[in-house]
């Protein structure tokens, strides 16, 4: 009998992704995404331009790092580039992080085309004090009942900038 096949599911085993890549329909806008593990679903209201406002999250954890989506509704009284500029601020804020770059150009398909819409990478800090390199996005979406913000976020430890780019490439509105 041979060692052969044995050899080869172990080699096989060795090599099979720690990233599970899966479509993932994000809200009732039809934003698309793919991720690269089994998602689940948050809500909550959080503070913002001196008002609450609802934020659903999806998002997943894989390979050390936190594979996030968030939307929420455009604030009141304000236009859909402020309220990208001031999402940006709130993160970099909560990271502890400065942009030092002023950041990419990053719409995808079906988003709103604004100059807020960006995407960069930043090195900050964890509630707990510990290192994050995070890839991050904002972008927008208008429907008939008004305009949607979104954040795509990659938080991890150590780099994930492949992956970061999977997650931004995947995500579009059908």
């Amino acid at each position: 009998m041979s060692i052969w096949p044995l050899g080869m599911l172990v080699v096989l085993q060795a090599c099979s992704p720690a990233l599970n890549w899966r479509s993932v329909r994000i809200d009732e806008l039809s934003l698309q995404a793919t991720l690269p593990c089994k998602a689940e679903r948050a809500s909550r209201q959080v503070p913002w331009a001196e008002q609450a406002v609802d934020m659903s999250l999806v998002g997943c954890e894989a390979r050390g790092a936190m594979w996030t989506i968030a939307s929420v509704a455009l604030p009141k009284n304000m236009s859909v580039g402020e309220g990208l500029a001031q999402w940006r601020q709130i993160t970099l804020a909560h990271l502890r992080s400065e942009a030092g770059a002023a950041g990419r150009v990053f719409v995808p398909p079906g988003a709103l085309e604004v100059p807020q819409s960006t995407r960069l990478h930043v090195r900050g800090q964890s509630p707990d004090g510990a290192a994050l390199e995070v890839d991050l996005a904002w972008f927008a979406r208008a429907s008939s009942g008004g305009a949607f913000l979104y954040q795509a976020a990659v938080y991890a430890p150590v780099s994930e900038a492949e992956g970061a780019e999977t997650l931004l490439a995947g995500l579009h509105f059908e």
